[in-house]
């Protein structure tokens, strides 16, 4: 009998949305966490680093922008302009149904429809405009000499730089 209410009915559609909702969100999250674990593991470690982190400061906003940034406004950019991507302005940005999600995030907004999916991906969008926007701000990437320090890189011996 129970089963047969209309707001028995309306109720479990409403907590199906919910757990729906929160298996996204979740599922984003694991999606997007790979690209800090990399680099939080590879400058945990000992040793001197400073030779990769210019490339590696970039490596991480190239990761992010990949996400949700069209790749016309930061595939050619150099890391000083990578930094003063406008990651706020739309015309810079993906429409949110092309977001790189993760497979399986795009898997549970499917499920949940269009108008139900707006808002997490929404939500999912801002977190890439305040991460992104961020680490922009508190990155070195326009700190010369960091990108100077680079010529320490073993693989960069022998070569010349000082042209460029």
């Amino acid at each position: 009998l129970l089963e047969q209410n209309d707001r028995y009915k309306a109720i479990c559609l409403k907590l199906k949305n919910y757990e729906l909702k929160i298996c996204a969100q979740i599922s984003f999250l694991v999606s997007v966490a790979p690209i800090f674990n990399r680099f939080l593991r590879l400058f945990q470690t000992e040793g001197p680093l400073v030779h990769i982190l210019h490339h590696e400061l970039k490596e991480i906003l190239f990761s992010l922008m990949g996400r949700f940034v069209k790749q016309d406004c930061y595939k050619e950019e150099s890391a000083h302009d990578l930094a003063k991507l406008d990651v706020e302005k739309s015309e810079n940005l993906l429409p949110i149904e092309e977001m790189e999600v993760g497979e399986p995030t795009a898997g549970y907004l499917k499920k949940l429809g269009k108008n139900q999916s707006l808002l997490p991906r929404k939500q999912m969008q801002t977190f890439f405009k305040v991460v992104t926007s961020s680490l922009q701000k508190k990155m070195a990437l326009d700190n010369d000499l960091i990108k100077d320090l680079t010529c320490l890189h073993p693989n960069a011996k022998g070569e010349d730089k000082s042209n460029r």
